[in-house]
């Protein structure tokens, strides 16, 4: 039996929403970055926005200009997309956004 420290893949046999994402973290630090989102494209998007979030929050320090601060909307937001990818890549005919086998 293959077990992993992932509590969904364990009692559910499920994927949850970060399978995949060690695997990812390890393919961008390759600078594999079509591997890196063929791991977990979910986590990796994330990574992405938030990079450029950072890169404006930078610029906008730079400039002394107010900073756009996320409200609660957003946190609803990201909860109700991670349920989401999560129950989408255990459907069938999602099998696409499940982690590629290595």
């Amino acid at each position: 039996m293959n077990r992993t420290v992932c509590i969904f893949k364990n009692l559910f046999d499920i994927e949850c929403a970060g399978c995949g994402g060690t695997r990812m973290v390890l393919s961008i630090l390759k600078l594999d970055f079509y591997q890196a989102f063929r791991y977990n494209p979910y986590v990796f998007s994330l990574l992405v926005v938030g990079c450029i979030y950072g890169i404006y929050v930078i610029i906008m320090k730079c400039l002394k200009k107010k900073i756009f601060v996320p409200n609660m909307k957003w946190l609803y937001l990201f909860i109700f997309t991670t349920v989401l990818f999560m129950v989408l890549r255990n459907l069938p005919g999602f099998e696409f956004l499940l982690p590629t086998k290595v």
